[in-house]
């Protein structure tokens, strides 16, 4: 009996070294493919292109800097200095909150803000290896090569590399994390820890990215009722089940702070028109078998900046289905896919059956994602009218393109599964390896691209020199009129640029900022002209959109208020010795 008990405990630990390796494999693979064009200066957060930074890239990184340096507040993740005076929120600056509170925590202790974005995009690639790995474990799969190869498949998935510029949308591994989870449940591999750990991954992908959290919230309703389905936990159980993670998600978001967003009311307006096409999963012309994107990826290189590569891809039907539509899966991909389509056409009825909550789930992200007016290409196919009441609640995520991403990675774990079930083990490597070497491909100028635009530095035309003696004279706040959302979007970037300086010098609080579905009150900003400092330094910038106010013009005349140009922009001090702030450049 005693060698018994000793047997099953060695054969546990051997399970768990056997995983471990397993999952170390597909991280290797995802950690290589990484490395293989990002640069090292990016991963570190020492490179050229950390120096300055433009749109969503410098939004992450000013909101982290502004959330560590304040004061604790609550809601935990409000941002006192930055979109004064209402404040920010470090969720809607897309500072990946998580870390950033981490970091929070460490500046308590004197340790200085470390930029973990590079590093972090890194790990993207090597957890959706490790998350891939175990989607294959669960399902019974154990060859070190399909783990290898599927890991590539993963990493290199276009969805992710396309998204690589907004950092906390790129923790994509979550939703294969989640399909993990369902796996495991429906082999009934330990339903009940499982469904534990699928409930703490719902916390912590909302504690990444709202929309990362919806979806893998979509997957975990999904796992709950296959588990019922299964026999695993009773449906009484699964809904107690479900009702604790609500109530434990509800609580996170008051303390967080999702409900208030910094004080500032979404903007409406957005779902339809960032939405999915129907030709998405199909086409693209940043494939590398599209002729097009070899020749955008050389006129980047000729101009020395990648993002025109991504600007307006195809298809976009709306003029936002270009970014928040895409959704190409791959040659690769596709070919698995239809490598299993008469396999699929022949086992639908039973497969439906046995994953019917899955596949609900799966078409229900579908339609979301192609929203109330569905597209073909350039043609609108099918519209369906909302009322206001309907269309204020699913625009909550109006990028509803994003939710394609459910299906996609449900489509690349099941042909990875198929694959290997189907073909065996040996020759299901070699068709994986083939799929995953057309995808390598299928991405390159996608990964070129990122390479690029990954080792240049994107100042707008603002420049850090000329503008440090002016920011490190001690200002104790700095005016953007009209800020960010208040102003002209050709200046958009400019004031960004401008703004992740003050970032890095202070932080410097100050009233603009650039989140997510602000709504600001702009005359307000024109008020603040008249505001004379108490006893503090204020600065005040002003762009060529500003220059334009009458309001702006009175305050230049007014007494007490000194300005200079820096380059093209106006730099005014007002307050307490405020001619003494005024450094010249």
């Amino acid at each position: 009996m005693a060698s018994g008990s000793m047997d099953r405990s060695l054969h546990v630990s051997n399970d768990r070294v056997a995983l471990a390796i397993f999952l170390a494999l597909g991280g290797a693979a995802g950690l290589v493919f990484g490395l293989s064009f990002l640069p090292w200066g990016f991963v570190t957060g020492t490179g050229e292109f950390w120096q300055s930074a433009e749109s969503d890239r410098a939004t992450a990184v000013i909101g982290y800097l502004y959330f560590v340096a304040d004061a604790w507040r609550l809601p935990l993740y409000h941002i006192g200095t930055l979109n004064v005076p209402e404040g920010a929120s470090v969720i809607t600056t897309g500072s990946i909150p998580p870390l950033a509170l981490a970091m929070k925590v460490l500046h308590t202790f004197g340790v200085p803000p470390w930029n973990y974005f590079g590093a972090w995009l890194l790990c993207c690639y090597a957890l959706s290896g490790v998350a891939m790995a175990l989607v294959l474990w669960h399902a019974g799969i154990r060859a070190k090569g399909v783990a290898v190869v599927s890991a590539l498949l993963a990493a290199g998935m276009p969805v992710l590399l396309h998204r690589w510029y907004h950092f906390s949308l790129c923790a994509q591994f979550l939703i294969l994390l989640a399909l993990a989870c369902y796996v495991a449940v429906a082999r009934a591999r330990r339903p009940a820890s499982t469904l534990t750990a699928a409930a703490v991954l719902v916390v912590v992908s909302l504690d990444v990215n709202p929309y990362l959290g919806a979806m893998v919230l979509a997957l975990y309703v999904a796992t709950l009722a296959r588990a019922a389905c299964g026999g695993a936990v009773s449906w009484r159980q699964a809904v107690s089940h479900f009702a604790l993670t609500c109530l434990v998600l509800v609580a996170l978001m008051v303390l967080l702070g999702y409900v208030s967003f910094g004080g500032r009311s979404l903007a409406p307006g957005g779902f339809g028109h960032f939405s999915a096409n129907l030709l998405s999963p199909f086409a693209s012309n940043l494939s590398g078998l599209a002729p097009e994107a070899w020749e955008r990826l050389r006129a980047v290189e000729a101009a020395g900046t990648a993002w025109p590569f991504f600007d307006r891809a195809w298809p976009d039907a709306t003029g936002g289905q270009y970014v928040e539509g895409f959704g190409y899966l791959g040659v690769g991909l596709l070919l698995l896919c239809a490598l299993h389509a008469p396999y699929l056409v022949r086992n639908g009825v039973v497969l439906a059956r046995r994953h019917w909550p899955l596949l609900g789930v799966l078409a229900a992200a579908t339609l979301f994602a192609l929203s109330n007016k569905v597209f073909l290409g350039d043609h609108l196919i099918a519209y369906i009218p909302m009322s206001p009441v309907l269309y204020s609640l699913v625009d909550v995520f109006r990028s509803s393109g994003r939710f394609l991403w459910l299906v996609e990675y449900a489509a690349l774990a099941g042909a990875t599964i198929l694959t290997v079930r189907r073909f065996g083990a040996g020759r299901g490597v070699a068709i994986l390896a083939a799929a995953t070497a057309l995808q390598l491909f299928d991405t390159t100028p996608l990964r070129q691209a990122i390479a690029l635009d990954a080792r240049i530095t994107h100042s707008a035309g603002i420049e850090f020199e000329p503008w440090k003696p002016w920011l490190s004279a001690g200002l104790d706040r700095v005016y953007i009129i009209p800020s960010y959302s208040c102003g002209d979007p050709d200046f958009g970037n400019p004031k960004l640029s401008l703004q992740y300086y003050m970032a890095r010098v202070g932080p410097i609080p100050t009233n603009s900022a650039y989140t997510s579905r602000a709504r600001p009150d702009c005359g307000a900003e024109i008020r603040l002209l008249t505001e004379v400092a108490d006893g503090g330094r204020v600065g005040w910038v002003f762009f060529a959109d500003g220059l334009k106010l009458p309001e702006v013009e009175r305050f230049r005349t007014a007494k007490g208020t000194t300005c200079q140009p820096v380059g093209s922009v106006l730099a005014c001090t007002r307050g307490a010795n405020g001619a003494d702030a005024a450094a010249k450049p």
